[in-house]
């Protein structure tokens, strides 16, 4: 079973243990959402859904979207640059952080140990105990910069 196919078998066991109806067009947006590996927001991943299934409702992916962040399958941001909520799965272990360009949106994501460190002292120094975070740079791509 590879990795698109455990992440919809998870997608459906979660439906199923919560008593809620499994669709077609749920496992359509489940499958493509995983494969985009990207961060995408719900008005995209309709208009590219739409082009493979008309059927699929815009509702129903805005609700897909939600079950799966509900599910703690996928993780909602919400960048400043264009004020849109972009959706990314979450695979199982996995953290990074975000550098985003302010000019064409590009997100570029990083995991960085010393800056990992570096946050889990300041929250001890302040007496807080990390349950999570959220980094975000926001910048000036290269492309962007040769631009000018």
């Amino acid at each position: 079973m590879n990795s698109t196919e455990k992440y919809l078998d998870k997608f459906r066991h979660k439906v199923k243990a919560n008593k809620m109806k499994q669709s077609y067009q749920r496992d359509i947006i489940v499958n493509f959402f995983y494969e985009s590996k990207s961060h995408i927001d719900a008005e995209t991943l309709y208009a590219n859904l739409k082009e493979i299934e008309p059927s699929i409702g815009h509702t129903t992916v805005y609700r897909t979207l939600k079950l799966l962040c509900d599910f703690n399958m996928a993780k909602a941001h919400t960048f400043v640059i264009k004020n849109t909520t972009y959706f990314e799965p979450i695979d199982e272990d996995t953290h990074h952080d975000h550098i985003i360009c302010s000019r064409c949106n590009k997100i570029v994501e990083f995991l960085d140990e010393e800056i990992e460190l570096l946050q889990e002292e300041i929250a001890k120094k302040y007496g807080f105990l990390m349950t999570d975070h959220t980094l975000q740079i926001y910048g000036i791509c290269k492309e962007c910069q040769e631009k000018e």
